[in-house]
């Protein structure tokens, strides 16, 4: 009777025990639970979450987009700016323009220009005026001091290259006009005309090599011209 008693009591305690091991166990995940609080969101507050996330996407991408129209726009502006600029102007022949006329950029001379023609260098010791409205009208100007040259060689010189070039015929003094000490002759090929004038004046010698056109007869303006040439 004695060993029913203590064995009763024994699963009567083991019964106790195991109660209270698990009542301890259920009061251990209420209280994890009450400190794991869920968080519940509502159809409401997802959307406005959702809009500040595509707000802040938005943002970030008009930032470039708005660095990129400014950059664009200044290279508009820039362009535009480029494109009333002025080209330079186109390179001017070697010339020098003084009160007293044009000066010649390799020979000891000036000379006075009549509108319309321009003077060029066109090798050393050789100029070239030229008419712009018909560049086969051209003047060819070859010019010394009296002391690198004298006239009676310049004119020797003249008629020989003109001898090279054709059957010369000399210039009367009008056609000369309005040069003084001068003698000259001329050549033609069908509509071209050749004049080659030796000169002397103001201190200078020097040979003319006139190119000319028949219907042009630019002979008298080329001599105009040639009558104010001085020395500098």
């Amino acid at each position: 009777m004695s060993k029913k008693l203590t064995l009763t009591m024994t699963l009567a305690l083991s019964a106790m025990l195991i109660a209270a091991c698990g009542q301890g166990d259920d009061t251990k995940q209420a209280k994890e639970t009450e400190q794991e609080p869920i968080e519940v969101v509502t159809d409401e507050q997802g959307a406005a979450k959702e809009t500040e996330k595509e707000t802040a996407e938005a943002e970030k991408t008009e930032e470039p987009k708005a660095a990129t129209e400014e950059k664009t726009a200044k290279e508009e502006v820039e362009t535009k700016s480029t494109a009333n600029t002025p080209a330079k102007e186109a390179e001017q022949p070697k010339e020098t323009v003084q009160a007293n006329g044009t000066a010649s950029t390799q020979m000891p001379y000036t000379v006075a220009l009549n509108n319309g023609f321009t003077l060029h260098a066109e090798e050393p010791g050789r100029d070239q005026i030229i008419s712009s409205a018909n560049n086969s009208l051209s003047m060819r100007v070859q010019v010394a001091t009296t002391e690198e040259d004298t006239f009676a060689s310049v004119k020797d010189n003249a008629l020989m290259y003109m001898q090279a070039i054709g059957e010369p015929t000399e210039l009367t003094a009008a056609e000369l006009a309005p040069l003084g000490n001068a003698t000259g002759w001329k050549t033609s090929f069908d509509d071209d005309l050749v004049y080659v004038v030796a000169f002397e004046q103001n201190g200078l010698v020097g040979q003319l090599t006139i190119y000319d056109k028949a219907d042009a007869q630019a002979l008298a303006s080329f001599l105009q011209m040639a009558s104010t040439i001085t020395k500098k």
